[in-house]
């Protein structure tokens, strides 16, 4: 009733509050105070402002409004993009208050579809609010904003819409040392939410035990939680997506090998490892180059002053970043072998991806990544803790041709999941309940 009479999604304390008003002064009281306080107000909704009953609404605010293309972006745009096929699929963004639901603007509907555009553009577009009212509400993203959380519990606790979502991982919590302080704080209450959905779509079995294991805790606070499936992702790479000035270093230019290493530079990922290793063995006499495709990311800068030591010392290493899916595929291809010994992963999206180009892979011998390994084959698997097991790996695949040769044929004969597959199976169960 509230989001109906304010075009608004209230907080779970802004219902409670009125749920206790409503029976302390009566229904006509509060409503009376509603309506003073949305005339008196200089904010509040602007725009059209539609009720729509039994749709699918997704919630797409930072994917529209972004052209960052890491792994979470990368499985919003192939699942929901395929999604909005459905006539009863509705994508949404928030209004600049954080306080409605809205369209999205032509420009973000591209930006979901992986369409690289300029974003601000979004912004001279009126918006049109959209009330919910029944159906389904999926949270595809790691919606872990202050504001976002407060708004998504609400509809999950007391909306009486159904909420479903796609589970990443579990990292803030069972490896919060390798975690931004912000996202350690909000963590919890985007599983609060979670705590009301009716299911969650894990990334990975790997990902799925650690959100059941959260999901059995939750009888200590007298809830039952969600249902929680494991569906891996995908690995197709399909996107030609070219950045605007294609990396000479992606060209086969050397004889030297090539060493690919995907991904951001936050402490998780373990790149320091790598460099570690690769000076060892640079110094050892070993010729090969190392490449490092992806952005920085939070406590990436000792990442950076290392590859610049390393780069004085004329070592073969390059940084790439905003680099399109057609030049990934091509390193991919290039490269002997690629390095993702990371600490923590609830998928490993470039470990998918490189057995898909039949590239080997050194990873880490646990959890999700160890179960892409055992799945697919062609990895080297190492304990990620352990500097000098990776600088063998490496050492082992630089030298030994037969192994590399053994992992690359295993690589090339694993199946590779369509994200056609991925986008099916996830709506199939968030949406159907298949």
């Amino acid at each position: 009733m509230l989001a109906a009479l304010t075009a608004q999604v209230p907080t779970a304390a802004e219902v409670v509050g009125l749920v206790r008003e409503v029976r302390l002064n009566g229904a006509a009281v509060s409503l009376d105070r509603i309506e003073y306080d949305r005339a008196a107000t200089m904010f509040g909704p602007t725009g059209d402002v539609l009720f729509i009953r039994g749709a699918v609404m997704i919630d797409v605010h930072d994917t529209s409004q972004t052209n960052r293309t890491t792994g979470i972006q990368r499985v919003v745009r192939e699942t929901v993009g395929r999604w909005t096929s459905h006539a009863e699929v509705l994508p949404v963004a928030w209004t600049h208050d954080h306080r409605s639901l809205r369209l999205l603007t032509a420009v973000e509907l591209d930006q979901l579809r992986g369409r690289h555009v300029d974003a601000s553009i979004a912004d001279t577009e009126p918006h049109t609010i959209v009330v919910p009212l029944g159906g389904r509400f999926v949270i595809p993203e790691l919606a872990a904003e202050p504001w976002r959380v407060l708004l998504h519990r609400s509809i999950a606790e007391h909306s009486g819409i159904a909420v479903a979502a796609i589970g990443y991982d579990l990292v803030p919590v069972t490896s919060s040392e390798t975690s931004h302080a912000g996202i350690i704080a909000n963590f919890p209450r985007y599983l609060d939410t979670l705590a009301h959905a009716e299911r969650v779509a894990a990334i990975s079995r790997a990902a799925a035990i650690e959100y059941e294991g959260w999901r059995q805790m939750l009888s200590g606070s007298g809830r039952i939680g969600p249902e929680i499936v494991a569906i891996p992702l995908a690995a197709e790479m399909i996107g030609q997506t070219a950045s605007v000035t294609a990396p000479e270093i992606l060209e086969d230019s050397t004889e030297r090998a090539s060493v690919l290493v995907v991904g951001s530079h936050e402490p998780r990922k373990n790149h320091l490892a790598v460099l570690d290793a690769a000076r060892g063995l640079w110094d050892s006499g070993l010729e090969f180059e190392l490449c490092f495709i992806g952005g920085s990311s939070w406590a990436s800068g000792e990442f950076e002053q290392t590859v610049e030591d390393l780069k004085r010392l004329e070592r073969p290493i390059t940084v790439l970043s905003a680099v399109g899916d057609a030049e990934l595929s091509k390193a991919y291809e290039r490269a002997a072998f690629t390095m993702f010994p990371s600490l923590n992963e609830g998928f490993g999206l470039p470990i998918a991806e490189s057995l898909a180009h039949g590239t080997p892979v050194i990873t880490s011998n646990y959890g999700s990544m160890k179960e892409i390994a055992d799945d697919s084959g062609g990895c080297l698997l190492v304990d990620p803790r352990d500097d000098d097991q990776i600088r063998a790996a490496m050492r082992s695949l630089l030298t030994d041709g037969a192994l590399l040769a053994e992992l690359r044929r295993a690589a090339r004969t694993a199946r590779t999941k369509t994200w056609d597959e991925y986008a099916a199976e996830v709506y199939d169960y968030l949406v159907r309940g298949a």
